[in-house]
């Protein structure tokens, strides 16, 4: 075998993975923007991929999701059920991944509410809680 036919033979070796590589699908990729620490937001990351995973996606597998954190702290709030709302989001993108049009999906309200108080800032600004209010949050920030 001449040096060059050994050359040309490393170079096709070479090349080998990275044809292959091209010619596999593109992951779709995704971003997820949470507004606080990774810690807190753990169980809307779950609920998220479980939306994803209801529509045939899994991360790592055949979607890419790029996380970013805000972190800012929870303060005093009344809402929708985040968990909740993380898992609809995750079945909507699911949704649009799989080539539905976002405009073609419909509204969906909230039927779980879940209240916050967030007793350090409450006493800060001189607001005094009533014990039956607290009695009946979901979560009391001490």
């Amino acid at each position: 075998m001449s040096r060059r036919d050994f050359i040309t033979l490393l170079g096709g070796a070479a090349a080998w993975p990275l044809a292959a590589r091209a010619q596999q699908p593109a992951m779709p990729v995704i971003g997820f923007l949470g507004g606080t620490s990774p810690d807190t937001f753990a169980d809307r990351v779950r609920a998220f991929r479980r939306g994803l995973k209801d529509t045939g996606y899994v991360e790592g597998e055949n979607v890419a999701i790029e996380y970013r954190w805000a972190e800012q702290p929870r303060r005093m709030s009344y809402g929708t059920n985040i968990t909740d709302a993380h898992r609809q989001i995750g079945l909507y993108t699911g949704r649009i991944l799989k080539g539905a049009k976002p405009a073609g999906l419909p509204v969906v309200q909230s039927t779980k509410f879940e209240l916050v108080i967030n007793a350090q800032t409450a006493t800060m600004l001189g607001l005094t809680v009533p014990p039956t209010l607290l009695s009946v949050a979901d979560e009391v920030i001490e």
